[in-house]
């Protein structure tokens, strides 16, 4: 999580992207593609871009949803209450 110059958490999308990256390694296993050759490697790949795309772009909008939408109205810093004593 970044707090970067425009005072927004940012949750580094690199992260996102690597569930993505795990996903397609788990794909390659499942598939069988590890062992290459034939048509059937292109229609593997194919598949697997296409659903690494849908997880991020799935994975992005929950974040967004989650995470960003409740915070955009919110204050920049939270209020404190005064001390008790």
């Amino acid at each position: 999580m970044v707090y970067g110059i425009i005072e927004l958490i940012n949750f580094a999308h690199g992260d996102l992207f690597m569930l993505g990256a795990f996903l397609t390694l788990t794909l390659i296993g499942w598939l069988g593609l590890a062992e290459g050759g034939g048509a059937g490697t292109v229609a593997g790949i194919v598949f697997m871009i296409a659903a690494a795309a849908v997880f991020c772009a799935s994975l992005n909008w929950s974040v967004d949803r989650l995470v960003y939408r409740p915070l955009r109205g919110a204050p920049k810093l939270p209020r404190s209450s005064p001390p008790s004593g």
